[in-house]
């Protein structure tokens, strides 16, 4: 099936990347990463950007880093959350690298864990 497009048309052209391996092409840039067999099936990989898959479902690393920090009450300065693969798990799971913030107060891991969870 063609897809021709979102509504809008700049949003459309925002997603199109021209000339990459011949002078010419046109390829839609969906963020995913894709691979082909040697019989020409075609597979999902990963997700490209600040987004990971979690059990079918795209996860934004920036809204993960968002509610990490309005829970951590000033105890964090800076959250980076990534997708990283785990055995026997379908897609990524979450990861958050944390900055804490210079003279906040200890950050107790487990009660901020359960606070999220």
């Amino acid at each position: 099936r063609n897809f021709a497009g979102y509504i809008d048309r700049s949003a459309t052209n925002r997603r199109l990347v021209r000339d990459i391996l011949k002078r010419g092409d046109c390829y839609f840039r969906t963020g995913d990463l894709l691979r082909t067999d040697e019989e020409g099936f075609v597979y999902f990989v990963d997700r490209l950007g600040d987004t990971f898959r979690y059990k079918g479902e795209n996860v934004s690393t920036a809204e993960v880093a968002s509610v990490i920090g309005a829970a951590a009450d000033g105890h964090i300065e800076q959250a980076l959350v990534y997708g990283v693969k785990v055995p026997h798990v379908d897609g990524s799971v979450g990861m958050a690298a944390l900055v804490l913030a210079k003279g906040a107060p200890e950050l107790h891991m487990r009660s901020f864990f359960a606070e999220l969870h």
